[in-house]
């Protein structure tokens, strides 16, 4: 047999009185050396790694936390099952509070971190902010539960929303104002006076300018009272809005200040009767646990996020939705609310219908598979259906009505999602609750 001898001249010349066991040994050290940097390394290769970026401190946590575990829940059932095509699946989290942080946070991910797909937030703004780093760095970025019209509005090619945006969410609110509280207040929507108060980031006003543009193709008018969401004092807009005393009262916020607004809206005997919210601070138990049984009967536009009739969904998104509860639960200690909803099917979704197909984080491969998606409404555990636009917004996505009725979230419209009647429409002065 022929050994060439060049290769082992030239990595380990054999001295004079070195040995051959020694020789050995020096091989195998550098084997094993070798081995250890290339392990961690080997290790990585084998994620599938993703940016997940969140608010998880500040004023937005609440939220941000919840829609989190939705995405690590969806992540650990597929992990479970093997991963995507035998790859386990990594969230690298960072924490985004405010845009500029996450314009930082995801340049960090993508440029330190290896990640090759975004994913979050809740937070509009955030959202923005992270779409456009994206967008610059030609990566997907896979929105679970900002609402801004402006994120699929700005041309971008991979950036895509499975959840439902500004416009479905205000045309919620005014089928609540034409169905529920028209008939009860005896006038026609132009006759109405409605004010709209909004925290003033993207999220606030995109639905305000959608609710408003919708009201006016009824025939009707808004007020808009914005404020900014961080603030601690919302006394002088009740007392405002307490001497306006309008017909509807509709609300878009987040869930600090939709607190504080309720028990200051109390305290100055302020008593919105026909009241209703977009999905986001009202939401969560933690909304029914700050306000108490002051919350019952408050009305909401939002995802079926909670108490959606079974029979409404096919039967692999009923085993699913229960699958998800119970891990929830168990998780967090409470339901699940809304975002966090939102957050586990459309990361669900990405892991078990989209990556697979795609077979990669290669952009194009993505959005093809993205596109692919075609499935009627009740395919999914909030009853979306799946179907994109060109501009990367599912057009399956849709707003539910739901009521705080004893303590839970359920839904009270349309009837085909609909567990319960509503109840306490108008809502009863504060003495006599």
């Amino acid at each position: 047999m022929f050994i060439p001898h060049e290769p082992r001249c030239a990595c380990f010349p054999v001295r004079p009185g070195r040995s051959i066991a020694s020789l050995s040994h020096a091989i195998g050290a550098t084997a094993l050396a070798a081995g250890l940097l290339l392990a961690p390394l080997q290790s990585r290769a084998e994620d599938w790694r993703i940016g997940a970026l969140f608010p998880l401190s500040g004023n937005l946590s609440v939220l941000g936390t919840e829609a989190l575990a939705g995405d690590q829940i969806a992540v650990d059932m597929v992990n479970e099952q093997g991963g995507v095509k035998g790859n386990k699946i990594v969230l690298v989290t960072a924490d985004a509070t405010n845009p500029a942080v996450a314009t930082n946070e995801a340049r960090r991910l993508l440029t330190r971190e290896n990640v090759k797909l975004l994913t979050g937030t809740y937070g509009s703004s955030i959202a923005l902010a992270i779409a456009a780093v994206a967008n610059q760095f030609n990566v997907p970025y896979w929105e679970g539960s900002a609402v801004s019209d402006e994120l699929t509005a700005r041309g971008y090619k991979y950036v895509f929303r499975m959840n439902d945006n500004a416009t479905a969410m205000s045309a919620g609110l005014v089928q609540a104002v034409v169905e529920m509280f028209e008939p009860k207040l005896g006038k026609p929507v132009k006759d109405l006076k409605i004010t709209m108060i909004h925290e003033d980031s993207a999220f606030g006003t995109s639905i305000a300018k959608t609710f408003e543009a919708q009201i006016r193709q009824k025939g009707g008018s808004v007020t808009m009272e914005p404020y900014p969401a961080a603030t601690q004092d919302l006394s002088p807009l009740v007392l405002r809005i307490k001497q306006a005393n309008p017909d509807v009262l509709v609300a878009t916020q987040y869930f600090n200040d939709a607190i504080l607004f309720w028990r200051q809206s109390r305290n100055h005997d302020y008593n919105p009767r026909f009241f209703i919210a977009i999905g986001a601070g009202q939401a969560t138990p933690d909304y029914y646990k700050g306000v108490g049984k002051d919350g019952e009967g408050v009305l909401l536009s939002d995802v079926p996020s909670s108490g959606v009739k079974p029979d409404a969904l096919v039967p692999q998104a009923r085993t699913l939705q229960d699958e998800f509860f119970k891990r929830y639960q168990a998780k967090m200690g409470k339901a699940p609310a809304s975002h966090a909803t939102r957050h586990f099917s459309a990361m669900h979704t990405l892991l078990t219908r989209i990556l697979p197909a795609a077979g990669s984080f290669e952009p194009d491969a993505v959005r093809k598979a993205v596109m692919a998606l075609d499935d009627p409404v009740g395919s999914t555990i909030l009853g979306f259906g799946l179907k994109f636009a060109e501009n990367g917004q599912n057009e399956r996505a849709f707003n539910v009505i739901l009521q705080w009725q004893n303590g839970k979230l359920v839904t009270v419209w349309p009837q085909r999602f609909a567990v319960a009647q509503p109840i306490a429409v108008p809502l009863a002065d504060w003495n006599k609750r």
